[in-house]
């Protein structure tokens, strides 16, 4: 092609193609091109199309149509050949062997794959036409929890919103901010005193029309109640707004919005998601930092997540139509659906592959499955890994280790090493007289253990909702519900996964405790308040080491 658009004659153009081959191997050409007639026919056509570019007619589709079916018909001419069937020479013949990293099969094959793919595919083509025996085996990745945890997500969704169509809620309202800089929070957009309130329509409302929306919104502690009604857009409009709803509402006060979806008969989706809590003319230091445990999703997740699409969405958007979607609620049926789609598609890309020897992972596939269990007695047998305990991200729901790649979420979160400061308290308040001879311990958090001989006082929050554990023997480990559940994985409490909790306390009950700080030059230190500790980090309690940090200093000086 490129020859032709520089005006070589269809002759020149042969010439170069069969000049550009290797001239040992002559007989590759009919194989890879069929014979010269029909090509020279495509290429003439292919001449005239540019021609009629060049001159300024109407823009034509031809050469885009040709080249397609000037593809289509070589892979056909290969598939007919089997020219990618290869087996083990018989005699001393040089080999070429390349392999593709398995794509997951919880999809279809997307762009990133064909790019990745191009390298293998030049690769073996080229190595083909230098003469040698060309080995393009394929897998298909399906080992893991991905595809778990999407067939686990599916069946939730359709226990929640209903099968085969379900009633999907709206998506969390968002206010429109300006972009992310360096260093520099988002700001929100007030225009004429408002501000522009965004969220995602439903993606499916079991087969009822959208009559509008109900916005609802409430301020510090208040219920939530509706504030206006929204018009559901025509669906160019949604198209316009690329499937999102929009609506301004005043730039005054701190509140929280959530929106619910009336629909033609009557009846409603269910609520939205609360959005993030939004101030007006409010200083940050004024606006509460931490609401209940679980109430809210933390801002950084909600920016990189924004609203996260059901699996029902996803597998809609590949075109499956929601009465087929039903079986993918067996992981199983992820295994039979995808791979032929995989294969099909690479057929399509031209790749070069000896399909006989295609596969999936996983116990599903008992050859890969010995495989594998092959290579791990190997390596155990030769001491290369061994059989034990190690920091790790663990899923409760599978039980079971879930490695980075493995997750439906949360892809690049590693495990946080703390050492909890085992702060024992020297008298017992009011609200711990239940627990009087026992030992407590207040476990604070702290990533530098080595500056401990500065503590000076221990930091609680007092609106925080906290946990007496029963440890050890006669001692009890006070700390967040979430650090409890945590350790309880960890061979920190006496029942593996299942902390037993024998008191709740609030940081306003213990407030002012005498605790004995270990390593500290004090007898005794006392616990103080900090509105900025966060309960889903660390225990929720923090030790205080003025020397070491600037913040411990200006709030004990406080």
């Amino acid at each position: 092609v490129l020859c032709l658009l520089r005006g070589l004659s269809n002759s020149a153009l042969w010439t170069t193609l069969w000049h550009w081959l290797p001239g040992s191997i002559p007989s590759a050409t009919p194989v890879l091109f069929g014979s010269a007639a029909p090509l020279l026919q495509h290429v003439r056509s292919l001449r005239l199309s540019a021609r009629a570019m060049a001159s300024g007619e109407k823009q034509s589709f031809a050469r885009r149509d040709l080249l397609q079916k000037i593809e289509t018909d070589i892979q056909k001419k290969w598939a007919e050949s089997k020219i990618f069937e290869v087996d083990a020479p018989t005699g001393n013949h040089e080999k070429f062997m390349c392999t593709f990293p398995y794509p997951y099969m919880n999809g279809l094959l997307h762009i990133g794959h064909g790019f990745s793919l191009t390298k293998a595919v030049f690769s073996a083509h080229f190595n083909r036409l230098l003469g040698k025996k060309v080995l393009f085996p394929f897998g298909f990745h399906c080992t893991g929890m991905p595809i778990q945890a999407a067939a686990n997500k599916l069946k939730r969704e359709y226990e929640l919103y209903g099968s085969p169509y379900p009633t999907f809620p709206p998506g969390r309202p968002t206010p429109d901010k300006t972009p992310a800089q360096d260093k520099q929070e988002p700001q929100l957009i007030i225009t004429e005193g408002k501000v522009t309130l965004t969220w995602k329509a439903p993606g499916c409302t079991g087969q009822k029309a959208i009559k509008d929306y109900s916005l609802m919104a409430s301020s510090g502690e208040a219920d939530f109640k509706e504030i206006a009604s929204i018009p559901h857009p025509s669906p160019e409009e949604l198209a316009e707004g690329k499937g999102r709803v929009s609506f301004q509402v005043p730039a005054e006060g701190t509140t929280v919005y959530k929106v619910v979806a009336r629909l033609a008969d009557g009846s409603t989706t269910p609520e939205s998601g609360e959005s993030e809590e939004i101030s007006f003319g409010v200083s940050k230091s004024a606006v509460k930092q931490s609401g209940p445990p679980g109430k809210r999703v933390a801002k950084k997740v909600q920016a990189k997540s924004g609203d996260a699409a059901f699996q029902w969405e996803i597998l809609k958007a590949m075109s499956i139509q929601p009465e087929d979607i039903v079986p993918f609620v067996e992981p199983e049926y992820w295994l039979q659906y995808f791979p032929p789609l995989g294969v099909r598609d690479l057929q399509r890309f031209g790749a070069p592959i000896d399909y006989r020897r295609s596969f999936i992972t996983t116990s599903v596939n008992p050859y890969y499955d010995s495989f594998i269990r092959w290579q791990f007695r190997k390596l155990k047998k030769s001491e290369k890994i061994g059989f034990g305990k190690r920091p790790t991200i663990y899923s409760e729901l599978d039980g079971q280790a879930c490695m980075d790649h493995d997750r439906a979420e949360g892809e690049g979160v590693a495990p946080q090493e703390y050492t909890a400061i085992k702060m024992e308290l020297l008298e017992h308040p009011s609200a711990l007289q239940s627990l009087k001879g026992k030992r407590v311990f207040l476990l604070a958090a702290s990533l530098r253990p080595e500056t401990m001989p500065g503590q000076t006082n221990c930091w609680i929050l007092p609106e925080g909702n906290y946990g007496c554990f029963e440890a050890a023997s006669d001692m009890v480990y006070v700390c967040s519900h979430r650090a409890a559940r945590n350790m309880s994985f960890q061979d920190i409490f006496p029942v593996w996964g299942n902390p037993k909790c024998l008191l709740e306390v609030t940081g306003r009950d213990l407030m002012g405790a005498k605790l004995k700080a270990p390593t500290a030059k004090y007898d005794a230190v006392y616990l103080l308040p900090l509105l900025t500790i966060k309960m889903d980090k660390g225990t929720g309690i923090v030790t205080s080491v003025p020397s070491d940090s600037p913040d411990d200093y200006a709030a004990f000086m406080d």
